[in-house]
């Protein structure tokens, strides 16, 4: 009846909309418009799934276990690599108390031992392996952290985009 609607009239009234809208029939409008979009999900997902984070996390580890292996010394390696200002100051990051600095920081040097390596960890900025120099505890029983760290940025989805297209054979002009 006049309340049911079969799938062909369905693609009439799209094909009718696309036509109205773009001038194309549907065929264009699917490989113009719904292909593209389906190939920039994909390439999001396999931004997050490697993006070069994943390469950017071992790095890290990598560093982290030099300066363990005392191959490398923390602070002429902070000095080196690190991507924010604390380069400039070979990695110190200053004096903390707890309630000072971002959560995902305070579980990493809670347990550490003056001297100790946390584990790489992942902040909103990127990747750290924050290291403790040394621990005072005031009169009224507050601790303060003296912290270092090493750290790089996460890549950028943008960089990672403009590395896919260089990498990419064929370019394909679409003229819309």
């Amino acid at each position: 009846g006049p309340l049911t609607h079969s799938s062909q009239d369905t693609r009439e009234e799209l094909e009718k909309l696309v036509n109205d809208l773009y001038g194309w029939n549907l065929e264009q409008y699917q490989q113009k418009i719904i292909s593209p979009l389906l190939l920039a999900q994909k390439v999001m997902n396999d931004f997050n799934l490697t993006g070069g984070n994943a390469e950017i996390r071992a790095s890290l580890q990598e560093k982290r276990r030099q300066v363990i292996e005392a191959e490398a010394d923390f602070a002429a390696l902070a000095a080196e690599i690190n991507e924010d200002d604390s380069k400039f100051s070979s990695g110190d990051l200053g004096w903390f108390k707890l309630g000072d600095i971002l959560l995902e920081f305070e579980i990493q040097f809670l347990n550490l031992a003056p001297g100790e390596l946390s584990q790489v960890f992942e902040s909103s900025a990127g990747y750290h392996v924050v290291k403790l120099l040394e621990k005072k505890s005031a009169e009224d029983g507050e601790v303060s952290y003296h912290l270092a760290q090493l750290f790089l940025t996460k890549a950028r989805f943008e960089d990672y985009l403009n590395e896919q297209i260089k990498k990419a054979r064929v370019v394909t002009l679409i003229k819309i």
